[in-house]
């Protein structure tokens, strides 16, 4: 039987795997409702009023079953009441004795039938076990569970150390899949080998170790690579399943700092070996124009045509739905105090980011975590969170100072500058007397400080 603690459901995850197991199990369509004061109802099936069947969901994960049943009592028993269902279902993260079900059973006589209408922890594994379906369905479920993480864990070629464990934890908890996982995952199938690409904060990195934590819950080997592509050769062994995962496999300053000599033949040819195999795959992400600078600047590269195996991430792939679930992930599970989290729900205020056009998963990150965000104001909370993603500088502000060049900063200066439509000649121009400017603008400078020296 499954042996999930369910500690790394939101609310409403738990509540949707409530949902999907009982109307397999009762053969019914449950409705949902929307968050908010649910008076009661989380889930219900009605042909009439004296029939109805409802079904409330407490996700009491860090919490204890005195403080459940206290809930109950002081809360839910006089909604219950006043609903007067025809039979009423209750189901908990919690686990449950024969004792602590009786005991809820009376506090809602007489429409909880039987204690098999109190499903504690215990149950809901059982229908897990039942509906394997929806437990692959599940996929945070049991990708985080305790036998898959520890998979992880012990594989030796991958990590020793209980920190990368916690890490993949942690991100695991916040993921949301949308449809750059299936994009991915169908690249893999076809090919073997995908490269995921994207702006900086887009999840490629996020999207890598989930299909890393997957494909090892497949028993592959997994082999992370860290400096080059021969740590992979070294250990290929197309008679093995394995899970090659090389990220920033480019670099994140530049191809010449990243690139050894032959590095670029050394890593197609061993993308032509995971190809041809029946048992490897190869996941490599990069930053979708230090890619592009590498086709400009390798032509075998570009002659190889590896737009074939490109899965790019881009803000068109979270739909509106996602980027709730994002947001909502974070700021239920970053301990966010609930002063802030009220200035994101109050007035619907969460619409301003999820729907905002910079919105960014990695700002969203930074502004739910409480240690980065703790020294602005639950007043000013809304207003900082928006300036971030109108101007998203933290974004972008290590890429612009140390990953390109002087002449592609003077470059990306100009153009802001420029309207948005502009002559490639005009464009020349502008660039070429700002850069005369600012060479002159250091001759200067330097002469001073040499003046001021002597």
């Amino acid at each position: 039987m499954s042996n999930y603690d369910f500690a790394y459901l939101s609310s409403f995850d738990f509540e949707v795997l409530v949902r999907d197991l009982l109307q397999k199990d009762l053969n019914l369509t449950l409705e949902s409702f929307k968050s908010g004061r649910d008076e009661g109802i989380d889930l219900r099936y009605s042909k009439d009023s004296k029939g109805s069947l409802i079904v409330q969901c407490k996700h009491y994960i860090g919490s204890t079953l005195r403080k459940l049943i206290h809930g109950l009592k002081t809360e839910e028993r006089e909604k219950v009441h006043k609903l007067q269902p025809g039979r009423y279902l209750l189901a908990t993260s919690l686990g449950l004795t024969p004792k602590n079900k009786e005991e809820i059973r009376e506090i809602f006589y007489p429409y909880c039938l039987s204690p098999a209408d109190i499903l504690g922890k215990d149950d809901i594994n059982n229908l897990l076990g039942k509906f394997s379906d929806i437990e692959r369905k599940n996929f945070k479920l049991w990708l985080t569970s305790q036998a898959v993480l520890e998979r992880v864990l012990h594989n030796a070629i991958f990590t020793r150390t209980d920190f990368e464990l916690e890490n993949i934890q942690r991100k695991l908890k916040f993921y949301v899949q949308n449809q750059s996982y299936f994009k991915a995952q169908k690249i893999l199938d076809e090919h073997h080998c995908c490269i995921i690409a994207g702006i900086p904060g887009i999840g490629k990195t996020t999207l890598a170790e989930i299909l890393m934590v997957d494909y090892s819950a497949r028993d592959y080997e997994v082999i992370k690579i860290s400096s080059n592509i021969r740590e992979a050769a070294e250990v290929y062994n197309p008679l093995v399943k394995q899970f090659f995962y090389y990220d920033d496999f480019l670099g994140q300053t530049s191809l010449e700092q990243k690139f050894g000599k032959n590095e670029e033949q050394s890593i197609l040819d061993f993308i032509d070996a995971v190809g041809r195999s029946k048992s490897s795959k190869l996941v490599l992400t990069t930053r979708e124009y230090i890619l592009n600078q590498a086709r400009t600047s390798y032509e075998k590269i570009d002659r190889r045509g590896i737009e074939i195996f490109k899965c790019v991430i881009n803000f068109a792939d979270y739909t509106k739905y996602e980027k709730a679930k994002i947001l909502y992930n974070h700021a239920y599970f970053s301990g966010l105090p609930s002063p802030y989290i009220n200035a994101l729900v109050e007035n619907r205020n969460y619409l301003r980011i999820i729907d905002h056009r910079n919105f960014s998963p990695r700002i969203v990150e930074w502004m739910t975590d409480f240690l980065s965000s703790s020294s602005v104001s639950a007043k000013d909370y809304l207003t900082v969170f928006v300036g971030n993603l109108n101007s998203p500088t933290r974004l972008w502000e290590h890429a612009f100072h140390n990953q390109i060049s002087n002449s592609a900063r003077h470059l990306m200066l100009v153009l802001g500058t420029l309207p948005a439509e502009v002559l490639l000649d005009d464009l020349e121009l502008a660039f070429t007397s700002f850069s005369r400017h600012e060479q002159s603008s250091l001759v200067f400078r330097r002469c001073r400080e040499i003046l001021k020296e002597h």
